[in-house]
């Protein structure tokens, strides 16, 4: 139980403390811990990556990886079993089997899911660019919670019988699990080529050793692609992939339909007025707002300041009428460079829109209430709290974040 908390402003930076006594799961000591905001935010770089999990015995912790800011790659996990939910358990990739080189290699965009896949259920999945290449991770879904990689990405090409390394990549790489297969359990992965247009693969996941292999690339009209963001909508059979590009300032809708054809780029249009003045790593995903549970919710970092926030009315029966709206400004004095949304289990039904954003240098939590649509935050960054110097020598360095 917390008694008490403070937030204050102390050496220009923003601090919550509070003084805790719980039973840590992921150390399994019993500890007094003390909050303090770390000085140093230099321990990430690049975009951040956020979803919520099946672990904990609530099934609702949050599962945040991020590049390391001296190399490798980093992952936190904020426990939903306890009240208020904590950030813990700061690793590095590798260095829990005691590799030495867990942070020789220097990344930068990531992006996680969660494996459903028989056989590989559970395993967090992450793809992340390491300078013009895409390699990727895995991770054990039990103690002691192994990581694996990096590997590179190696994709077939059409006709199978060239592999090539997925290389020439000049933007944030984008990973789901999509219902196309047999199992229903493929992966989709897009980014951006070096020259022009968004590269799409597929790894399929029916073979006994799943395999990636390219797809057609498709919007070369739009010429080099700044960054993307990618889901698969429960539209169309099983599910159409959308895509929103951006390309300098401005932000262009794509969507594959269940014939495989792309269609767009259309440019993004809200309340009757084409969206600019985007910047960094936008994030897309579909809610369950709206009378048909299907909205679209999308987060984007602005050159003004702030992360503007836009939804898709995906009510109406005809998809013409389908109108993006927004957008609302959080934090507008804020200069923001990537964004990681997700709807939570958090705050009832329907659930909070949660948000991880790199602001300035550090990351930071943002969320929006689902009864009042109130936004609260920034709140400090959680890699800053708890892993302050060395995620290497993150046993010793165990902190606890507070959501207030």
């Amino acid at each position: 139980m917390i008694d008490r908390y403070t937030h204050a402003v102390e050496n220009g930076g923003s601090a919550i403390y509070f003084t805790m006594s719980t039973w840590n799961p992921y150390n399994a000591m019993l500890m007094a811990a003390t909050l303090e905001r770390a000085p140093d935010a230099a321990d990430s770089r690049g975009a951040p990556s956020l979803i919520q999990s099946s672990f904990g015995a609530q099934h609702q912790n949050f599962e945040l990886v991020v590049a390391g800011g001296d190399g490798g790659l980093a992952h936190l996990a904020r426990n939903g079993d306890v009240w208020p939910p904590l950030w813990g358990n700061p690793q590095l990739a590798g260095s829990e089997s005691g590799k030495t080189d867990a942070a020789a290699l220097v990344l930068d965009a990531v992006s996680v899911i969660q494996s459903s896949l028989p056989g590989r259920e559970n395993r967090l999945e992450v793809v992340a660019l390491a300078g013009p290449r895409v390699v990727s991770y895995w991770r054990e879904p039990k103690p002691p919670w192994t990581w694996h990689g990096p590997y590179p990405v190696i994709a077939c090409d059409d006709g199978g019988e060239v592999r090539r390394t997925l290389d020439r990549v000049a933007g944030n790489p984008v990973l789901v699990q999509s219902r196309y297969g047999a199992q229903a359990c493929n992966f989709e992965l897009m980014v951006p080529d070096a020259t022009s247009g968004v590269r799409h693969y597929y790894r399929d996941d029916d073979l006994a050793d799943p395999e990636w292999r390219s797809a057609p690339t498709f919007a070369g009209s739009l010429g080099r692609i700044d960054s993307l963001t990618m889901i698969e909508s429960t539209f169309g059979v099983p599910g159409n992939l959308e895509v929103i590009a951006r390309v300098g300032d401005r932000l262009w809708f794509l969507y594959r339909d269940q014939d495989l054809d792309w269609q767009g780029p259309f440019p993004l249009v809200a309340d009757g007025r084409e969206v600019v003045g985007a910047d960094g790593v936008p994030s897309l995903i579909q809610g369950t707002y709206g009378a048909q549970r299907r909205n679209f919710e999308l987060a984007v970092p602005l050159r003004a300041g702030g992360l503007g926030l836009y939804w898709r009315d995906n009510d109406p029966p005809d998809p013409v009428d389908w109108t993006w709206h927004g957008p609302i400004v959080v934090d507008s004095a804020g200069r923001y460079g990537a964004v990681s949304l997700i709807q939570s289990t958090y705050g009832g039904t329907p659930g909070n829109l949660e948000v991880i954003a790199r602001r300035q240098e550090e990351l930071v939590h943002l969320w929006r209430d689902s009864a009042s649509k109130a936004w609260s935050g920034p709140f400090p960054d959680p890699l800053g709290v708890t892993a302050a110097a060395s995620l290497l020598d993150a046993d010793r360095r165990t902190r606890a974040l507070a959501e207030v």
